[in-house]
């Protein structure tokens, strides 16, 4: 299981009189261990609304509050947000970040406006606990690749949209070689340009790393 990152001292120092608790149980739930770790850290979610968030991806100052006001709408269950590519230093971080901005992006916008796009992606998963839990919990997800899709699925078949705010959140993109890019990483359930278009209809992403309960 991934143990607790030195972010969450961090957070504790920047934020004194907030809640911050990490988690890293030893169990092991299906095959899919980033769904293990958002099991294992449920019991200390101590509030009704969860927010579930890629660990690379940067968010504005507003982000809570806007995410929070798009869950509050009727018939909303659970809000995702695009995001655009926020290249690092080096060549193919930037090619990554253009491969982002300039073809995954646009594809989903399109897709937004024409109805044939379905997404709920990685990058931000706002969901009520009551919703979680009609839908099976994150145990019904731990043996899924794509678990945010499946997420977003499992929610539009009880009749609830997946609602897709007017503002981005940043990827970063941390590629320093060329097979950062073009390699295979479908088996890894990584989220890469070559296999969201490979996967367009589906929109699959990689599993979040933090989970936040307000």
């Amino acid at each position: 299981m991934t143990p607790p990152c030195g972010s969450s001292s961090a957070c504790r120092r920047r934020f004194p009189t907030g809640t911050c608790v990490s988690s890293s149980p030893p169990a092991v739930y299906g095959t899919n261990l980033k769904v293990s770790n958002l099991i294992n850290m449920m019991p200390t979610a101590l509030h009704p609304c969860i927010v579930l968030a890629d660990s690379d991806i940067a968010v504005p100052p507003d982000y809570l509050l806007r995410i929070a006001a798009a869950l509050d709408a009727p018939g909303i269950g659970a809000v995702t947000c695009l995001y655009h590519g926020v290249a690092g230093a080096g060549l193919w971080s930037k090619l990554s970040a253009l491969a982002i901005d300039g073809h995954f992006l646009p594809n989903v916008l399109v897709g937004l406006r024409s109805g044939l796009a379905k997404p709920c992606f990685g990058s931000t998963i706002a969901l009520r606990r009551s919703h979680l839990e009609d839908v099976g919990g994150f145990a019904a997800f731990a043996d899924c690749l794509a678990d945010d899709y499946a997420i977003g699925a499992a929610l539009r078949e009880k009749g609830l949209e997946i609602a897709v705010p007017r503002f981005l959140v940043g990827h970063s993109c941390a590629e320093a070689l060329a097979a950062g890019i073009v390699a295979p990483r479908a088996a890894l359930g990584a989220h890469h340009p070559h296999r969201r278009s490979a996967r367009l209809c589906r929109f699959a992403g990689h599993a979040p790393a933090c989970l936040r309960a307000f």
